[in-house]
């Protein structure tokens, strides 16, 4: 998926320490460079590589700190790591109206920055990245939950107070108080959490 978004220009290195793993990514992208290898001991060249994408894997190393530092080791400067995790926590859940969802799109569209996760949400991730070297990380939060826009995955994890002062230009009257009753249903669920990670060397 990353390779068809990025283009043929991209040369992309698909790395696992499973070799049937590696041997299907190869199958399915033929244009793929595949490498068995451990990610606390990246078998690549110090700053060789421009991006480095770490998928659902980064709770599976025995030391996540140590495969941080081998991401920072292999990117050039400036170069972006990007990392989603998932983890499953209580959190406060809000079932917003899809007219929030909408003006949030909105936002995003005329320019505004996506909303940072909450910071008890990413002060794990936040910590482990500056120990590794890496700058300006930007953590985003998503409820993983069926048959929901993404937008809404984001936003149920947020309270009004975090939320109005981006989407109000967006919503009407009406569908402003329907958010602000929103609020009154607001329920502590035990869910699976989605981290999305961008940060720089």
């Amino acid at each position: 998926m990353l390779a068809d978004r990025c283009g043929p220009e991209v040369q992309f290195v698909a790395l696992d320490i499973d070799r049937e793993a590696v041997g299907a990514a190869q199958v399915s992208q033929p244009d793929t460079n595949g490498i068995v290898g451990n990610g606390m001991a990246l078998p690549l060249r110090d700053a060789c590589c421009t991006a480095v994408f770490c998928i659902a894997a980064l709770g599976l190393f025995a030391n996540a700190a140590i495969a941080l530092d081998e991401m920072h080791r292999v990117l050039h400067p400036d170069g972006r790591v990007f990392i989603a995790t998932a983890t499953q926590l209580w959190a406060p859940v809000t079932h917003w109206p899809e007219a929030l969802a909408t003006a949030y799109e909105q936002a995003l569209m005329a320019g505004h920055p996506p909303l940072s996760a909450t910071a008890d949400l990413q002060e794990y991730s936040s910590q482990l990245l500056h120990q590794a070297g890496f700058a300006a990380p930007q953590i985003r939060a998503f409820l993983l939950a069926p048959s929901i826009r993404p937008s809404q995955a984001e936003l149920a994890l947020f309270s009004w107070n975090d939320v109005r002062l981006l989407i109000t230009p967006y919503l009407s009257h009406t569908n402003l108080q329907h958010c602000e009753h929103a609020t009154e249903s607001v329920e502590i669920e035990l869910c699976t959490v989605v981290l999305v990670t961008e940060a720089i060397k």
